[in-house]
């Protein structure tokens, strides 16, 4: 679909059937749980000032199963765009985050894969969770992980050079691989940051 703007309430569910894609020229919202179904759908808000994209909680619909559920989110290149998701990720594979001046992802984060780009500048992870493959954070500016006393497991471990600075604060883990941060320096919140890489031969922890 290809529209100007489009919006769902907070009284039920919106399911996409498989690789849908949904495309406006300005505000996306869906204020209710997002069911994706198998394949990859892209969710793109255009490239104004107002091209936001608001989401609830986001799941697959193969619930855990041997299918695969992706879904991208572009918010376009505007220095006001933004990516809010407010609930929980659930049975999602890959998770792409390819244009947004901003993300907040506030809600768990239990995926399979992360990926975003250079075209990405502030993101912040602050609702908990583990993503299972390797990841490397692309985007440009800051990066938050963590706002209170919370735990982010990256299994297959983490890269986080490129941002301008990272921020940490809670529990920060990988899980006997290696965690590479901080390149543009590192602040620690609140009551501070635990960094454990595991104990296996490839946990490694650098800063800087």
């Amino acid at each position: 679909a290809n529209i100007s703007t489009f919006s769902t309430n907070a009284d039920g569910g919106t399911v996409l059937a498989s690789n849908v894609d949904i495309t406006t020229t300005s505000t996306m919202t869906i204020a209710d749980g997002l069911t994706i179904g198998v394949g990859t759908s892209i969710l793109d808000a255009g490239t104004a000032s107002t091209s936001d994209i608001t989401l609830a909680a986001v799941s697959g619909a193969g619930n855990g199963t041997t299918t695969v559920e992706n879904i991208t989110l572009d918010a376009g290149a505007d220095n006001g765009s933004a990516i809010i998701v407010t609930g929980a990720f659930t049975d999602i594979d890959t998770l792409t985050i390819t244009d947004a001046s901003s993300v907040e992802l506030r809600g768990a984060l239990n995926i399979q894969t992360y990926a975003d780009n250079g075209d990405v500048n502030n993101v912040s992870i602050t609702g908990t969770g583990t993503v299972n493959d390797a990841t490397t954070f692309n985007n440009v500016g800051t990066l938050l992980i963590n706002d209170a006393a919370e735990t982010t497991t990256f299994t297959g471990g983490l890269t986080a050079n490129a941002n301008s600075e990272l921020t940490l604060q809670g529990t920060l883990a990988t899980t006997n691989t290696a965690m590479n941060i901080g390149g543009n320096g590192l602040t620690l919140a609140g009551a501070g940051a635990t960094l454990n890489a595991g104990t296996g031969g490839n946990s490694n922890i650098t800063i800087g």
